[in-house]
């Protein structure tokens, strides 16, 4: 693989003014970005448009109505297969990617055996609200989990990787098939690796590539003598989270037990953290119940405008 062969695909919605800055970055990176835009307010797409024009290897892809992650991310990535590159790099607005990220992903990719079985590679995850770099799930057995830190040049065989700062093989990619558009958000990245995963390909993780993420509203607490830091979603993410995570463990809890193992006892440190430690409770809790029982009956897709905007 060679950077030129990546295409990045970043989907916006009503980004900051510091994504100038991250698209220069990742523009000296790739090949071309294409800019998949969720219907962000007039100000924020006409800004995106002219940022591509500066940058030259970039375009921009205006939806008309917000369609959620996942199918901004299968936008961008036909597109991207469209225009003939190999691999596809995916990027949140709001993460950064240091200077030579792709670089050592590629190196990372050329150094493997049975290359063409590596359907993702991501990066090492610095959260900078935390302080913490990202530990990542691999099985250890058939039904317990180890999560490993980035110590050496790769983490071999992952189980999930977040979708910002992963690379995708196009070719692997029209094999399983498009992320879940019905999803709209959360478990996106994590179905799609699973299915990827369940198929026999692999997920590697190189360690010497950095990508700056934050994830939620991380505000530190401290019980007793442990730090903390409860996310803060509003009470719509909850419901996405409980919702999706029903079809998830539905289709691949006993296929990849110890990812199932992982999923219940994080779910429920997660809900504990909440309950301890973040405002509106009763709204999240409340959230978490309607969206369970959704994900039980299949009612998938977006929340109604008039509920997203009550639990925004």
């Amino acid at each position: 693989m060679k950077p030129i062969e990546v295409c990045a695909v970043v989907v916006t919605h009503n980004p900051d003014r510091d994504l100038d800055q991250r698209l220069r970055i990742t523009s000296q990176q790739v090949g071309h970005i294409i800019v998949v835009d969720n219907a962000s307010e007039a100000v924020h797409s006409s800004a995106l448009l002219g940022i591509c024009r500066e940058l030259g290897n970039a375009e921009a892809v205006c939806l008309n109505s917000n369609t959620g992650l996942a199918a901004a991310q299968n936008t961008g990535i036909r597109r991207a297969i469209d225009l003939g590159f190999q691999w596809t790099l995916l990027l949140d607005q709001d993460s950064q990617p240091a200077p030579d990220m792709v670089s050592r992903m590629a190196d990372v990719h050329e150094g493997l055996e049975e290359r063409d079985q590596v359907a993702i590679i991501a990066p090492n995850i610095a959260q900078p609200e935390t302080g913490m770099t990202a530990r990542f799930l691999r099985p250890r057995g058939w039904v317990l989990f180890e999560r490993t830190a980035c110590q050496e040049k790769q983490i071999e065989n992952a189980t999930i990787v977040i979708a910002s700062g992963a690379l995708i093989s196009n070719e692997i990619y029209r094999q399983l098939g498009p992320f879940r558009d019905e999803y709209f958000i959360d478990y996106v990245d994590t179905e799609f690796c699973l299915r990827a995963v369940s198929r026999g390909f692999r997920i590697i993780v190189a360690c010497g590539a950095t990508l700056i993420h934050g994830i939620g509203n991380p505000s530190p607490r401290m019980v007793g003598p442990l730090r903390l830091y409860p996310r803060f979603h509003p009470p719509a993410r909850w419901y996405y989270i409980a919702r999706n995570r029903v079809p998830t463990i539905t289709r691949y809890g006993l296929h990849i037990p110890h990812w199932l193992l992982f999923e219940l006892l994080t779910s429920g440190y997660h809900l504990l953290r909440m309950l301890a430690l973040e405002d509106r409770r009763l709204e999240k809790c409340h959230a978490v119940v309607i969206g369970t029982l959704d994900g039980i009956r299949g009612k998938m897709g977006p929340l109604s405008p008039r509920t997203a905007s009550r639990w925004h």
